[in-house]
């Protein structure tokens, strides 16, 4: 699928890093360059230079009109598009993701691929949107019955695919790497030996939760209290940890407390 060419770029752009890594410099430059010349492939055949979005692919050898979101934040998330690029798919995002639709399947975009909309959205300090998106279409999940799950499609009516699905527990990652803000590395530079805490949130008073971090548990609350946040905390013993709200919350005045 034209789709995943971007993060085939990514993957071979990672393995050119591990040959370097491990010495093997001609594999590393063969990656390299392979990475290089899908990236201008990419923008070269899907890019839609009128319309400043990239098509949907091809099929049989034809190029489609179409331009879902999904074609749009892959390449921008795994650094196929320059900035020109990217704040034309940001504005984008901004517009489309306010009606997605409601056919079942036909949507702009899919639960699945909301993973990737959130690790884009925060990454862009577009914390406001990703709430909005969470709590317009997983809300109904959870206010649907007693015994709420999260579900294959967006829809209520029938249409909802298997009742309970993995890949729509995609919020659940954001909620503790965006808003407690325990840095698990994917939509951000990440080292395992260090403890990063970077909430964000727009829309949220408080957060508390425990998040599973390589070095061990960590444990955090967070609560605005007028011009200040208050943010407490308890990691591993001996660990190095960072406090650095973002966004509306790095606008306060921090006051921070280890925990024991």
């Amino acid at each position: 699928s034209w789709v995943t060419t971007p993060l085939l770029a990514h993957a071979m752009q990672i393995t050119a890093k591990w040959a370097e890594r491990f010495g093997f410099t001609e594999d590393k430059d063969y990656f390299e360059k392979e990475a290089d010349q899908l990236k201008k492939d990419i923008n070269r055949v899907l890019w839609d230079s009128g319309k400043r979005v990239y098509r949907d692919g091809l099929k049989s050898d034809v190029l489609l009109t179409e331009s879902h979101l999904t074609s749009n934040i892959w390449p921008l998330l795994y650094g196929i598009a320059d900035s020109a690029q990217a704040q034309s798919i940001l504005a984008l995002l901004k517009q489309e993701l306010m009606d997605i639709g409601d056919i079942s399947r036909k949507r702009k975009i899919t639960p699945y691929s909301s993973f990737y909309l959130f690790a884009l959205l925060y990454r862009n300090g577009m914390a406001d949107l990703a709430e909005y998106f969470m709590k317009k279409h997983w809300g109904p999940m959870a206010l649907h019955s007693a015994k709420p799950t999260v579900w294959e499609n967006f829809d209520i009516s029938g249409n909802q695919g298997t009742s309970s699905h993995a890949w729509s527990g995609h919020p659940t990652y954001f909620l503790s790497t965006e808003v407690l803000g325990v840095n698990l590395g994917f939509q951000a530079p990440f080292d395992p030996n260090h403890i990063e805490i970077m909430p964000q949130s727009a829309t949220l008073e408080w957060a508390e939760g425990t998040v599973a971090h390589p070095m061990g548990p960590v444990y955090v609350k967070w609560k605005i209290e007028g011009d200040f946040l208050r943010l407490g905390y308890k990691a591993p013993k001996g660990a190095l940890v960072k406090v650095a709200p973002r966004g509306r919350l790095g606008k306060l005045k921090l006051i921070t407390t280890k925990l024991d």
